[in-house]
């Protein structure tokens, strides 16, 4: 059997896929840690020139990032009904484990620049933006065969190519913050064709839109792309925060250790990235 072929291939995918559901796990640096990352971008980003080379390696580690993604959304789904406080703190906690590693892809050696502070206050600010959007979510009202329900779930979908692309970015995280995480779990769980099917056009438009795009931009200007991730991140800490919900002594001593495992669990993840990250990039 072929490397392409191989398990191993499908195994990386799936923990790709449950790492790309996770808020705070970057499927993008996962998939630069387990060395897949740059194949697949130039994969995806030239598909008719490298669909017949590339076949068999797109379609064994699609295959377990579906399986993986799949699982845990089914599973999430579970813990989000029965604990919801705790899962929002342990979510804290995977976002707030991502900004050390982010904070080292931007900065690495180099000096900070205005420009790059700038680009990082800007990524802040749109989360800030966003934060009243939280509690104005659709949630569930959104109708099952309504349009505009499709279009924001292939909204969703794309947030979550763009995950895949950037190393980094947390979509889920991202979607978590906008109010439309859980009642995209909720959906998927409930095998409701049209959100799947909306977040599937969603990611595989994504994925084909941005992928040559989001190659070039980190390739040319990596520094204030990361910037501006960073301060995306920072952001998504401080919204999560305000929606974690906690009431009760009992739930803030719960929440806190449940941030903290978080964290951990975020940090082990990042390692993953971590030889990669050492890398120079180019500077603007």
């Amino acid at each position: 059997m072929s490397e392409d072929r191989s398990l191993k291939n499908i195994i990386i995918g799936f923990i790709i896929g449950v790492g790309s559901v996770l808020p705070g796990v970057s499927g993008g640096i996962l998939a630069v840690g387990f060395g897949v990352y740059e194949r697949m971008i130039t994969a995806v980003g030239n598909l008719r020139e490298r669909l017949g080379p590339d076949f068999w390696f797109l379609a064994t580690i699609g295959s377990g990032f579906a399986l993986g993604g799949v699982l845990t959304v089914l599973g999430l789904n579970y813990a989000f009904g029965n604990y919801e406080v705790l899962m929002m703190c342990l979510f804290l906690g995977l976002v707030a484990g991502q900004v050390p590693g982010v904070w080292k892809l931007a900065r690495g050696d180099v000096e900070t620049k205005p420009f790059y502070t700038a680009m990082a206050v800007a990524g802040l600010a749109v989360m800030i933006i966003l934060l009243p959007f939280e509690n104005a979510a659709p949630g569930n009202g959104l109708h099952s065969g309504d349009l505009i329900t499709a279009l924001i779930f292939i909204f969703c979908g794309v947030i979550m190519a763009l995950a895949k692309i950037v190393p980094g970015l947390s979509g889920t995280a991202i979607l978590l913050a906008l109010g439309l995480f859980t009642v995209s779990l909720e959906r998927v769980a409930d095998l409701d064709l049209l959100v799947i099917s909306s977040l599937g056009i969603g990611f595989v438009a994504g994925i084909l839109l941005f992928a040559r795009i989001m190659s070039d931009i980190l390739e040319r200007y990596p520094r204030p792309a990361y910037y501006l991730i960073l301060g995306l991140t920072v952001g998504s800490v401080i919204v999560i925060l305000f929606s974690t919900g906690i009431d009760t002594a009992t739930e803030a001593i719960t929440g806190i250790v449940a941030a903290a495992a978080g964290i951990l669990i975020s940090i082990a993840f990042s390692k993953y990235g971590g030889e990669e990250s050492e890398k120079p990039l180019i500077e603007l």
